[in-house]
């Protein structure tokens, strides 16, 4: 049986919690995968630290209905580091897809977050 990988399963599974209460579906204790020191890099260029990224899932509590999130080409770069893509549509067709690389601490926790958009290229 192959070895698990302990990052990837994090991924996957703040994923699942992240999309629960987006999707307004549940209140799982999501900010207890966060470091106290963490940061992000968000989509727009933004920085949040663990009180914004707080705020920002308050106010987003059930804001995407019918959301759907999938994780795939997930890669280890370094120990604690992953990459992977993440592909989001919500009932109203809203759509977005980012390659994110996660930097976890020593306790599993997420320390760094950098999110970049892909934008659709040309056939």
């Amino acid at each position: 049986m192959p070895e698990r990988n302990a990052g990837f399963e994090e991924v996957l599974e703040a994923h699942v919690q992240i999309r629960q209460w987006l999707a307004g579906e549940a209140r799982p204790p999501l900010l207890e995968r966060f470091a106290e020191g963490f940061s992000m890099f968000t989509l727009k260029g933004t920085v949040l630290d663990k009180a914004q990224l707080e705020s920002f899932f308050a106010q987003a509590y059930g804001s995407r209905p019918g959301l759907r999130i999938e994780i795939d080409e997930m890669h280890d770069v370094a120990p604690g580091v992953v990459t992977y893509r993440e592909h989001q549509q919500d009932d109203s067709g809203q759509t977005t897809l980012r390659w994110s690389t996660v930097v976890f601490d020593a306790q599993g926790k997420w320390l760094h977050l950098q999110e970049t958009a892909v934008t659709p290229q040309p056939v």
